[in-house]
């Protein structure tokens, strides 16, 4: 993964495609897995809350607008497609919040949302 150097550009066009369901997906394929699971995890803004679909979507949203590091990832499906990871605090017993969102050509297509799988040694 590459340190965050993430354009402006990007983020906002990631951030903004996050907010509306015209414009993000989380669509299963074989081309293109996607374990998108935001409904398993409580939201660390409001412990005793789940998030749902929606809020989700619009945490990853203020995430990359209020300048959460963005690493980038090279895909391996589809390859030589670029992935930009969010990995942040959970709450416990989540350690970490791991997020992989991809971009379309006009949509946003979320990858991953779940609980980080730390390796443990």
């Amino acid at each position: 993964m590459a340190a965050d150097t993430v354009n402006e550009a990007i983020r906002r066009m990631l951030a903004a495609r996050c907010v509306s369901k015209r414009t993000r997906n989380t669509r299963f394929s074989t081309s293109q897995p996607t374990d998108w699971k935001p409904n398993s995890l409580r939201d660390p803004r409001n412990p005793s809350q789940y998030f749902t679909e929606d809020s989700a979507w619009h945490f990853i949203s203020e995430l990359i607008c209020n300048g959460c590091e963005l690493e980038t990832v090279a895909l391996a499906k589809p390859p030589g497609k670029t992935g930009y990871v969010i990995k942040i605090a959970g709450h416990p017993p989540v350690s970490q919040i791991y997020i992989k969102l991809q971009l379309g050509s006009a949509n946003v297509i979320g990858r991953s949302f779940h609980e980080s799988y730390v390796q443990r040694t």
